[in-house]
């Protein structure tokens, strides 16, 4: 899978990785539009390199992190 990561980082990402464990893929980005055309690019890759069916998702990072949204007292 490393020709797919390439393919990624030529279209612009930044960074990429793929999950070991689960069929998870992520490449970061700067704006949506790269990240559609890294997104096809993806999905393209897969099914060359290893005949693998995708799909892409484009999402925007939470930038405040992990929250507290309740907790029960001990």
């Amino acid at each position: 899978m490393e020709r797919v990561k390439k393919a990624w980082i030529k279209e612009g990402a930044f960074g990429c990785t793929i999950s070991r464990v689960g069929p998870t893929a992520v490449a970061v980005i700067d704006n949506e539009e790269k990240g559609k055309k890294i997104g096809k690019r993806m999905v393209e890759a897969f099914l060359e390199e290893g005949k693998l069916r995708s799909m892409a998702m484009v999402k925007r990072l939470d930038r405040v992190g992990a929250k507290l949204i309740d907790s029960v007292a001990k």
